[in-house]
């Protein structure tokens, strides 16, 4: 079949590409869940502990499956706690490496579209 050559090659092409932005995700997320245990607050260690990250196609999550992970970030007027923005800190601490690790992934996908 002709052109059949040239179809896979594009298609194996595009594959590696939107791998290596997942990997450029999976990198970032890293970075930023390794920094959210750090800034944690800490009495137990639970909260630091609880600390995931999770990437899919175009996605990346950090977070914790502890409904107290998010009243220490935000606060709570009902139960006195302050809000103590772990997260944002964290998010701030290692902004400039996540940029840099989503934009490397993003990169080479441009690169090949421009033939550079």
């Amino acid at each position: 079949m002709q052109g059949l050559d040239e179809f896979e090659s594009s298609t194996s092409a595009a594959v590696k590409d939107i791998e290596r932005m997942h990997e450029g995700n999976e990198r970032a997320s890293a970075h930023l869940a390794a920094a959210a245990r750090d800034t944690a607050p800490y009495l137990t260690g639970t909260l630091s502990g609880s600390v995931f990250a999770e990437v899919d196609p175009g996605v990346a999550i950090v977070g914790t499956p502890l409904l107290y992970g998010s009243v220490q970030e935000f606060g709570s007027v009902r139960i006195n706690v302050p809000a103590r923005r772990w997260m944002r800190a964290a998010l701030e601490r290692t902004k400039p490496q996540v940029v840099d690790d989503m934009r490397e992934g993003v990169q080479h996908s441009l690169d090949k579209v421009h033939g550079v």
